[in-house]
């Protein structure tokens, strides 16, 4: 059984990234897409949000760290709305955590097993590389909008 939660969990992963479409330039985006109260301080600072500067080191370690403790914890509060609901086809933010948190297996992978490199983006959104060891490799998409980072899309 936990053998299939976890293909179902990939399965779940590997769609989410399904699109066929090349990602967009990191931009600052207006929809509504970030879920009640994320983990750890801004990732943006004074006009960085506002204008959309420069990606600093600070964002880079912050976006790092929300996508270990989203690998190690799975915490509903490190994805926006719409990547939630793209892990468990629920619209309704509540119901998505709920059933995202009911079907989330602890993750083997240990903060010191993840690799992030190729930073792009500003201090609203960016793209990052990220290598599990063992040979794993995605570029997850995070959003802040002035809470925190948070996970918008993983392209495996």
């Amino acid at each position: 059984m936990r053998a299939i939660r976890a293909l179902l969990a990939a399965l779940i992963l590997l769609l989410a990234g399904c699109g066929g479409e090349e990602p967009a330039p990191p931009a600052s985006t207006t929809g509504p897409t970030g879920a009640s109260g994320p983990t750890g301080a801004t990732g943006a600072t004074g006009s960085d949000s506002e204008s959309g500067g420069a990606l600093e080191a600070s964002d880079q370690l912050m976006i790092e760290e929300t996508v270990e403790n989203w690998l190690s914890e799975g915490d509903c509060e490190l994805m926006t709305d719409d990547f939630l609901e793209a892990q468990t086809f629920e619209a309704d933010p509540q119901a998505a955590c709920r059933l995202f948190r009911a079907q989330y297996e602890t993750s083997d992978y240990s903060t010191d097993s993840v690799t992030a490199s190729e930073f792009e983006g500003d201090g609203s959104e960016a793209t990052v590389a990220i290598t599990i060891e063992g040979g794993i490799s995605a570029v997850y998409t995070l959003i802040d909008k002035g809470e925190g980072w948070q996970i918008d899309s993983v392209d495996l």
